[in-house]
Formats: structure tokens, C-alpha cells, sequence
């Protein structure tokens, strides 16, 4: 199995918005793609929560890289690894704007809203990094609490291989 080629789909209301936080609206597998479903991973160190939501979230990637390469051997680098991601979902407890020292929301020009400034940290700092280019789906839901008051955030990843 290798990383399969994922097809980042847009449509005419959604471009301006995906280009802002690096994501896609959709993203097609290809024919016989085999699909990674992951558990949540979280930013633990031989089996306690590390401190910081800073420290969490990196440590919760390398579990997705490491989990992604044992699962498809064939992924030569951790690059073909994170290529291979079509949906990342975020699960965090409070606001990580606040964390990061950032405002809290962000004001988009579509319609007025406002969407919580989680989305782009998450997604630019952290997870861009390994991403690249690449931009699978990806949803943030804040929560009030994880499974240990400590946790700060839970990463699930569903990744594809042929």
C-alpha cells in the first residue's frame, strides 16, 4: 500500500474560505482506496498528559505519524504519511486562541460570521507544518471536557491508502 492521490475539491462559495485555513471543502478517494481510520490521539508520554496544550498537540502528531506508518508500511517518510490524511477532526476543551495568547475569534468577511480562531492555529501551526500543500478535510468542535480534566485536545484522523 502507498499513499493514495486524494482530489481537494472546492466549490464557488467555499474557495475563499478554504484558502484562509489551508482545507478543503471535500476530498475524493480513488477507486480501491483502503481506508486508516484512527482512534483520537492525545498528547500523553508514557501514559501521562503532558502539561501544555502546546506540548499535547505536538505530541498528539507524532502519535498520528507513528500510527500512520505502522499501520502502512509502505509509507516511505512521514511526508507520504501525512499525505495521505483526508480528514482530520479536532477535539478541544475551551478556546485555543487563548492558549496561543491570540484573540479568540476571527471575524471572516463571508456573511459576518465569526469562527473560532482554533481552526487556523490548529491547522497552521502545528498540523501545517507536516501537511504541506496538502489540504485534507478538517472540523474543530470545542468541547467542555475530555476523558481527563487535563486533556486539552483529542486529534482523529481517517488517512487512505491504495
Amino acid at each position: 500500500m502507498v499513499a493514495a492521490s486524494l482530489q481537494s475539491v472546492n466549490h464557488k462559495e467555499y474557495e475563499e474560505f478554504a484558502a484562509r485555513f489551508g482545507i478543503s471543502a471535500a476530498v475524493v478517494l480513488p477507486p480501491n482506496a483502503r481506508i486508516i481510520t484512527m482512534s483520537g490521539q492525545v498528547g500523553e508520554k508514557g501514559g501521562a498528559l503532558l502539561k501544555t496544550p502546546e506540548e499535547q498537540l505536538e505530541r498528539a502528531c507524532e502519535h498520528i505519524n507513528n500510527a500512520l506508518l505502522a499501520a502502512c508500511p509502505a509509507f516511505e517518510t512521514s511526508a507520504d504519511a501525512w499525505a495521505s490524511i483526508a480528514e482530520i477532526t479536532v477535539y478541544h476543551v475551551a478556546d485555543l486562541g487563548e492558549w496561543f495568547g491570540k484573540a479568540s475569534t476571527l471575524t471572516l468577511p463571508l456573511k459576518g460570521g465569526k469562527i473560532e480562531k482554533s481552526l487556523s492555529l490548529v491547522r497552521h501551526q502545528i498540523i501545517g507544518a507536516k501537511l504541506g500543500s496538502h489540504k485534507p478535510v478538517m472540523t474543530t468542535v470545542g468541547v467542555r471536557q475530555l476523558f481527563q480534566p487535563e486533556c486539552h485536545l483529542e486529534i482523529q484522523i481517517k488517512a487512505v491508502a491504495v
